[in-house]
């Protein structure tokens, strides 16, 4: 519970599927333990009952859960049965079942076809399957050592194992192999005197042999240590109950108070790690500064700092590392379309397709960057195409809308737009582009009420405010052209309400004060535009006419007045 290994399963919000599922699989082998100990029939197959809701749950949250019958019998045959060779060879045919089950969901996961979906795994790897197998050993005498010496300096999110090339390259491979292999004649050789210890290294083994096996995952994972940790954690008490000299009263219970505080600090500074993007990606990089996927986590982290050529390295990096990394080539693209070099994050976009045919975010930068190259047919294609692999992202039916608009496909881009909100109704940009299509179609007003929803959601939304400015001074601008200057000076005044330091807006609606005949409201116009565009030519000549025109009435007012 307190140990700093099992931070990653506990922090690391996707991995509530792994324990998730250990505590459906505890539960499970807890009730099969209740059935096993009731002394009523009906009790008994009740729990068992449980156990199989427990293990559909327990599937249900991660597929490690698979190895659970497996776990029952050696149970069963431990702690019930004497371990029994009779009745294992007499009952091994109901195992059979709940073990053919286990299969049958593999196969399904694998989609049917288990060898190819295994093979087809390696073709984005680095390492090959005999590679992967080999380097397992390795790997888990690794987790050995950190379950013995868990310094958060020691811990990593994304650790960087290299694939051992043969069973003596590095050398360490066998080293690891003969360890394993002697854990495991132990196991047989405890299994009559010390069964406890015999059975949790079996545990250990088992519950670790899916994610240790030939199947293409990453070679490390500290999470996939949780469920198999118990076995060791087991085995490691026992030893200290039995082995260890009693030297102090209540030693037991001051070994466990010092481990728990010890264990309980190492967690909490382990924690800290993850408190924010930053520190966290920095200390991924530093522990694994050649991983593929750490460089390209921290690169997109620096490209949303705004930090685009810094994440552009990072993404180099990673592909020179492994150049068969699709989301490195996809991210660089973006940072790429970043900084409008749009022919190179064509280049990697494509490749990161050649790499991954089913990949949507690629179609869908790929679509964006061909649309700046002015290829709107082939963006077109693309985004169609990240559409039909995921039609619930609102960005990309928002980008189809873009170039739909680009090309005036108007009644397109509406509908594209109006599936975002769809999908997400505080999609602020869908809303900016529905404004962009109704402008193309001269409903202004309409314009600016989307525009305006824009800003409601988003006040710091720089582009709709700018554009709605625009639009509010375009009705204006036509309502003075139809001689109803009541209604463009409420046009004109909303749009400095949103921008007050409009220059050409200012100078606007000073005109229209002056058609009313508002001399003097014309003037501070005219003055307000003057004094945020010093160089506005029609600003000072309006200003200097509206002086005079008001000074000629005043001279009028005066001459007409009576003596």
């Amino acid at each position: 519970t307190v140990h700093p290994l099992q931070t990653q399963s506990v922090t690391y919000i996707v991995q509530r599927m792994n324990s998730l599922a250990a505590l459906f699989f505890l539960s499970a082998v807890c009730f099969y333990l209740a059935g096993r100990l009731a002394g009523r029939r009906m009790l008994s197959w009740s729990c068992f009952g449980v156990v199989v809701i427990a293990w559909g749950l327990a599937l249900g949250s991660k597929q490690i859960a698979i190895t659970l019958p497996a776990v029952l019998l050696l149970i069963e045959w431990f702690f019930f049965q004497d371990l029994d060779r009779a009745w294992l060879l007499r009952t091994v045919k109901y195992w059979l079942i709940p073990l053919a089950v286990a299969g049958l969901v593999a196969v399904i996961y694998l989609r049917m076809k288990p060898i190819a979906n295994i093979l087809a795994a390696y073709e984005l790897r680095e390492f090959t399957m005999w590679e992967r197998v080999l380097t397992q050993f390795r790997v888990i005498v690794l987790y050995f050592t950190l379950l013995i010496y868990p310094h958060p300096g020691r811990l990593n999110l994304d650790h960087h194992v290299l694939a051992s090339k043969s069973v003596v390259e590095p050398i360490s491979t066998l080293t690891s192999i003969i360890i394993i292999a002697g854990l495991l004649c132990l196991s047989v050789v405890f299994a009559r005197r010390h069964r406890l210890a015999s059975f949790c290294i079996l545990w250990f083994f088992i519950n670790l042999a899916l994610e240790s096996s030939i199947i293409g995952l990453e070679m490390m994972y500290e999470h996939r240590m949780y469920l198999p940790s118990i076995g060791f954690f087991t085995c490691l008490v026992w030893l200290f109950i039995r082995y260890f000299p009693v030297l102090v009263p209540h030693q037991g219970v001051i070994a466990l108070v010092m481990a728990v505080i010890l264990l309980s600090l190492a967690t909490l500074e382990r924690n800290k790690v993850w408190r924010d993007p930053f520190v966290f990606w920095s200390d991924c990089v530093a522990k694994s500064p050649n991983k593929p996927r750490t460089l390209t986590n921290f690169g997109f982290f620096l490209k949303e700092q705004g930090k685009v050529d810094e994440a552009i390295d990072h993404y180099r990096r990673a592909l020179s590392t492994n150049p068969k990394y699709p989301l490195a080539h996809n991210n660089l693209g973006v940072a790429l379309i970043d900084k409008r070099q749009y022919a190179k994050a064509i280049v990697h976009c494509r490749r990161a397709l050649e790499l991954k045919s089913n990949y949507a975010d690629a179609h869908d930068n790929l679509g964006i960057a061909l649309s700046h190259s002015n290829q709107p047919e082939a963006a077109v294609k693309h985004l169609s195409e990240a559409l039909r692999l995921n039609p619930g992202n609102p960005d990309t039916h928002n980008n189809l809308g873009n170039v739909y608009l680009g090309v005036d496909r108007l009644d397109e881009a509406l509908l594209e737009y109006r599936r975002a909100l769809e999908i997400n109704p505080a999609y602020v940009s869908a809303y900016n582009g529905i404004a962009a299509v109704l402008v193309k179609q001269d409903d202004l007003e309409g314009a600016v009420e989307n525009f305006q929803h824009a800003i409601r959601r988003d006040p710091d939304y720089t582009t709709a405010r700018q554009h709605c400015v625009r639009t509010m001074n375009d009705l204006g601008d036509r309502h003075m052209g139809r001689r109803q200057l009541p209604e463009a000076v409420r046009w004109y005044r909303a749009a400095l309400e949103m921008n007050p330091d409009n220059a050409p807006v200012q100078n606007n609606l000073g005109a229209a004060l002056g058609q009313l005949g508002r001399l003097e409201d014309a003037i501070a116009c005219f003055r307000a535009a003057v004094r945020i565009q010093p160089d506005y030519a029609d600003a000072h000549r309006n200003l200097e006419g509206a002086r005079r025109l008001h000074e000629q009435q005043s001279d009028a007012a005066k001459s007409a007045a009576p003596e």
